[in-house]
C-alpha cells in the first residue's frame, strides 16, 4: 500500500495523509501554473499569455515588472508613506483644504 506524507508547519513534522488531502496536495504541486491554461490571459495589446515563459518574455520585451520586484523598496518607503499620509506631513492641511474646496465646487455646480 502506498503511503503519502505532507509537511505540517504547525507541528514541524511529516504527517500521513489520505484521500482528497493527498490529491489536493499533489495537484497544488503539479499545477502551480494552472491559472495560465484555465483561462488564458490577454495583455492590453491583445497578446495571449498562456505560460510562465510567455509572461516573462512579454514583461521583459515591454520593460514591465511585477510588484514583488519592489518588495524591499516598498518596505524601506513604508515609514515615509506613513508620515506622508498620516499626520507628519506639514502639507496635509493644505491638501485636505484643496479637496474640500473641490468637492464643494463640484456639488455647487450640480
Amino acid at each position: 500500500m502506498k503511503r503519502t506524507f505532507v509537511y505540517d508547519a504547525a507541528s514541524g513534522k511529516l504527517v500521513e495523509t489520505t484521500g482528497s488531502a493527498v490529491r489536493n496536495a499533489q495537484l497544488s504541486l503539479l499545477q502551480n501554473d494552472r491559472h495560465y491554461s484555465d483561462q488564458p490571459f490577454k495583455a492590453h495589446d491583445g497578446t495571449v499569455i498562456n505560460s510562465r515563459r510567455k509572461h516573462r518574455e512579454y514583461m521583459r520585451r515591454h520593460g514591465l515588472t511585477t510588484m514583488d520586484d519592489y518588495g524591499r523598496a516598498w518596505k524601506d518607503a513604508e515609514k515615509r508613506r506613513a508620515e506622508y499620509f498620516g499626520g507628519g506631513n506639514p502639507d496635509k492641511a493644505a491638501r485636505l483644504d484643496a479637496v474640500r474646496r473641490a468637492v464643494e465646487a463640484h456639488t455647487r455646480g450640480k
